[in-house]
């Protein structure tokens, strides 16, 4: 394989991780915060969005670390899967919503929690960093 192919290669792969990590459902989540606490997190309305954003800052701030722990692939396979576990887990949260509400605030408060972290330990940060 010639070196311009590589770079082709490599670019291509870029391109596909920087498009692809806008599906993940992370601007849903950071946006509409407010709104998936209405029903039954109501309580939890005003400050659900304040809790999620300063996750986010406190997480970055650690991805840096783990990319040189464990290397970027690693970090992006374990953090589609750990995505693709928390969207699960608000689904579930969700349709068991009008038979257990209690159950319901508590899956859906955990697994927003548990994306918001996962997804700025992975996805978020070390697509950027792999870019270059």
């Amino acid at each position: 394989m010639q070196k311009s192919d590589s770079l082709k290669i490599t670019k291509l792969v870029a391109l596909h991780l920087a498009l692809l990590q806008q599906f993940v459902g992370i601007s849903a989540v950071a946006t509409y915060g407010r709104a998936i606490a209405d029903g039954n997190l109501s309580n939890y309305k005003q400050i659900l969005p304040s809790i999620l954003n300063f996750e986010q800052v406190a997480a970055s701030a650690f991805s840096s670390f783990l990319l040189s722990r464990f290397g970027r692939k690693t970090i992006l396979q374990y953090g589609t899967i750990g995505s693709a576990v928390a969207n699960f887990i608000i689904f579930i949260g969700f349709y068991i919503s009008n038979d257990k509400p209690s159950l319901s605030v508590v899956l859906i408060l955990m697994a927003l929690f548990y994306y918001m972290i996962n997804f700025n330990l992975s996805l978020g940060p070390i697509v950027w960093m792999y870019i270059p």
